[in-house]
């Protein structure tokens, strides 16, 4: 599956929407950045599920903040 694809920009438009309708999320620091930990997180996940990609959503203050990440060591056929 490629990275950029229909649905993923769905998603993105979702994130988006939601955070228009409700508005940020919490305003503590961890909250506002995300973290390589976050990264490193989701790649362990997309290995142990056999997928390539998966995005990382912050519902920050001002903005949605969004983290595309590719985990390139996935077995194809796995998933």
């Amino acid at each position: 599956m490629p990275p950029f694809n229909d649905f993923t920009f769905r998603i993105i438009g979702a994130a988006f929407r939601v955070h228009n309708t409700l508005g940020p999320g919490f305003y503590e620091h961890i909250y506002e950045t995300i973290l390589p930990g976050h990264q490193a997180q989701l790649r362990a996940y997309l290995r142990a599920c056999g997928r390539e990609t998966g995005l990382v959503l912050n519902f920050g203050p001002v903005r949605v903040g969004v983290k595309l990440v590719v985990e390139t060591r996935v077995k194809r056929g796995t998933g």
